[in-house]
């Protein structure tokens, strides 16, 4: 036998083998058929419009805090969405979500592509008391880490945030 040749080997398989890229196209084509991505582009537009809702709730003339209280509302809203729906749906309600809110408020669009603040938040998640060290975090990133006023507002803004995704989640109806 000569280097090179391969007259000698044997393929192992008739079957293709399933690529993760052939599992999402499945998966997105499922999440089409049973109506989840329409229920998720419907959702990522009310999702902004609820945001407003709750950051106009509190009137405030701050600039950096208003641009810390959407940070945390656009993290609440992420991490909700991928724990509630399916992967292509969470996905898909996401970029609605980011879309609607370039068009209807550039102004935070654009800080938020700035801020790197959202890795704090995450890192939030894994403590035993998710709202509390997420109120930490605000304060933090707001840069008054040890006022209690502060940390209230954050684990608020939080709390409301969560309860209001869970619900237009659940009124969506969406196929599990």
């Amino acid at each position: 036998m000569m280097f090179g040749e391969d007259s000698d080997m044997k393929i192992v398989g008739q079957e293709p083998v399933k690529t993760v890229e052939t599992n999402e196209v499945e998966e997105l084509r499922r999440e089409e058929a049973n109506g989840n991505l329409a229920r998720a582009r419907a959702l990522g537009a009310w999702l902004v419009r609820a945001a407003s809702s709750i950051e106009l709730s509190t009137p405030i003339d701050d600039k950096r805090l208003i641009a810390q209280r959407w940070l945390l509302l656009v993290f609440t809203i992420e991490h909700e969405l991928a724990q509630l729906l399916p992967e292509v749906s969470a996905q898909t309600a996401q970029n609605e979500f980011y879309n609607s809110l370039h068009i209807d408020a550039p102004h935070i669009y654009e800080e938020l592509q700035e801020n790197g603040g959202m890795t704090f938040y995450y890192l939030a998640l894994q403590a035993e008391d998710v709202p509390a060290a997420v109120g930490k975090t605000f304060a933090g990133l707001y840069g008054r880490a040890n006022d209690a006023e502060m940390v209230q507002m954050g684990t608020d803004l939080y709390t409301a945030c969560v309860r209001e995704v869970e619900e237009l989640v659940s009124k969506q109806n969406f196929v599990k």
